[in-house]
């Protein structure tokens, strides 16, 4: 028997941890590099993207990171750590812009 998923959740659903894994997926990070970033194992960062994956109604962390990126900015985590520029703000405005 098909097991149906509950609809897809808004972004503003995401805790500031999935926000943050988020942010660092789209810059193309690895578990293991968010989780050295963010002083978490990489299998809880692993956990933070899969229940994001399920609150956004995607099955892969790509998808994840399209939804959340197509989200409105109001929802998005400015606390993230660019690694790139070593600036603070989010990955995705500052790849954006």
């Amino acid at each position: 028997m098909r097991q149906f998923s509950p609809p897809p959740r808004p972004a503003s659903a995401l805790t500031e941890r999935q926000r943050q894994c988020l942010n660092l997926a789209a810059g193309g990070l690895t578990s293991a590099r968010i989780g050295a970033v963010l002083g978490l194992s990489p299998r809880t960062i692993d956990e933070h993207l899969a229940e994001a994956c399920r609150l956004l109604g995607v099955r892969t962390r790509i998808q994840a990171v399209a939804r959340y990126a197509a989200a409105a900015p109001d929802v998005r985590d400015d606390a993230t750590v660019d690694l790139r520029q070593g600036t603070s703000g989010s990955m995705l405005r500052a790849r954006q812009g």
